[in-house]
């Protein structure tokens, strides 16, 4: 059994790295709907190995 979800977003951010968090912000606080997509780890390398 197969369902499929669909939704419309105004903004698709890709990578959520310190860049797309922050546009993500953004865009969120201009009312704006937002989603990210991200395979990695949210907030970048750097949120957790500290480089």
């Amino acid at each position: 059994m197969t369902t499929e979800d669909t939704r419309t977003y105004d903004v698709v951010v890709i990578g959520a790295g310190p860049i797309g968090e922050n546009l993500a912000d953004r865009t969120t606080a201009a009312s704006l709907s937002t989603v990210i997509v991200e395979s990695e780890l949210v907030g970048g390398e750097c949120s957790w190995w500290a480089c």
